[in-house]
């Protein structure tokens, strides 16, 4: 009989199965690992162990739940830094499930280099690139005016934090970041960027390429021209600055002199409500005044509506509603929102950053437009709004391309076949 591989993964985020057996919350991010853990629990020949962070809590909590064995580890609430006990736990989780690989998704707080530290085993250590402080920091703040970066509001200038101070989180976690990817044989990414930006970290690791799958909803629906809201855009979130929104505020103002109706959706927090404007004005962030400031100036508060979190119904139902789906971000790997868009088949326009491009190929399944020119975004939305043909074109070619790259069988069997080949080269 073939001996099972005891893998051991470190996630971000609270899985179903894990909120179930810990009876906590579901995360609303990171919805595509749910897909994966369903394949690969389903594998005979794998053991697996899933350990998350909860940030905030306290020790560590063990449960079994369909075949798979969690560990919510408690860590401080501060998850932009080191903290010893972290690894210490890490270690003492892996001295009890001795697995033969720790896969790690994720490079972007500092318990990844706390895992690989504890684990101390490169050649079956293997990193899944999500996303990368290391370039992101260097696009953290595009778009957003000198005099605004430097502002802080009365918490912030107790507390000494901003959106300076959040750029410098990015710098320190991205230093961590890289110590981790020097410190793994083998990572795993899905695009060019993360491939070419890994490699300049850790010229030396085995890099292997797997996608990613969706949530399931969105393989259930298919988007429907007919029953869309005419001259709306729905963005899927828009609470820091690299996500973009500043450039989609200025592009929307352009669509709305030309669509007076139009409407653009955004989902994720409401990072904020015109209700309380005294206390809002003082006590949000200089990213969120600045935005609000841009729609006054543009006269968009009738235009622009906050959803707050959506779950994976709710986001896949707002998506079935858009017209038209943008992701304006300054910087991104290969958004998993574009990928739900282009599953459900809804038109795409992408700002031409990080590995958009391996997704889509501009005019074709989709418009790709240089991120720091919200005037071509506006172009490219209007000419949506405009052409039938073109919207219809795009869906069908979207959803052809979006099901080869995030098909769920497919990703599952090619993450274990990386699973081999680390077994292999290790020397088992």
């Amino acid at each position: 009989m073939q001996k099972k591989i005891n893998v051991l993964w470190l996630i971000n985020t609270v899985l179903p199965q894990a909120a179930e057996a810990f009876n906590q919350k579901q995360s609303v991010s990171g919805g595509w690992l749910t897909a994966l853990i369903k394949g690969i629990a389903k594998d005979d020949s794998i053991a697996l162990t899933v350990v998350y962070p909860d940030f905030g809590g306290s020790g560590v909590k063990r449960a079994e739940k369909d075949g798979v064995i969690f560990y919510c580890v408690g860590m401080p609430g501060t998850h932009h830094l080191y903290h010893s006990e972290t690894e210490a736990y890490f270690k003492d989780i892996l001295s009890k499930e001795n697995p033969d690989i720790v896969h790690i998704f994720g490079t972007e707080f500092p318990h990844t280099l706390a895992m690989v530290r504890a684990f101390n085993t490169p050649d079956r250590t293997l990193i899944h690139i999500q996303g990368l402080c290391t370039f992101y920091e260097q696009h953290y703040l595009e778009g957003i005016p000198d005099k605004i970066a430097k502002r802080r509001n009365i918490k912030e200038l107790i507390n000494g934090k901003g959106l300076l101070y959040d750029h410098r989180l990015f710098v320190m976690r991205g230093q961590m970041e890289a110590e981790a990817l020097n410190h793994c044989g083998h990572v795993s990414g899905r695009t060019t960027w993360d491939k070419a930006c890994a490699l300049q970290i850790n010229d030396k690791a085995r890099y292997h390429h797997c996608n990613e799958s969706m949530r399931d909803a969105f393989y259930a629906h298919q988007w429907d021209i007919k029953k869309a809201d005419r001259h709306t855009v729905f963005i899927s979130q828009a609470s820091y600055p690299i996500k973009g929104f500043q450039y989609a505020v200025q592009a929307f103002a352009l669509v709305v002199k030309r669509y007076p109706d139009a409407k653009m959706f955004v989902a994720g927090s409401r990072i904020f409500s015109y209700r309380d404007r005294f206390i809002k004005r003082y006590f949000n962030n200089a990213y969120i005044k600045y935005i609000r400031s841009l729609i006054e100036k543009f006269g968009l508060e009738n235009h622009i509506i906050f959803t707050g979190d959506l779950t994976e119904d709710e986001m896949c139902a707002q998506y079935l509603k858009a017209h038209v789906f943008v992701s304006p971000s300054a910087i991104e790997n290969s958004p998993n929102s574009v990928g739900e868009a282009m599953l459900l088949g809804v038109p795409c326009v992408c700002s031409d950053v990080g590995g958009v491009k391996d997704l889509l190929t501009h005019q074709k399944e989709g418009y790709v437009y240089q991120s720091a020119a919200p005037y071509m975004l506006a172009y490219y939305i209007s000419e949506l709004f405009e052409n039938d043909e073109t919207a219809l074109r795009f869906s069908s070619a979207a959803r052809k391309r979006a099901e080869k790259t995030h098909d769920r069988e497919a990703n599952v069997k090619r993450t274990r076949e990386i699973y081999d080949i680390i077994i292999r080269e290790a020397g088992e």
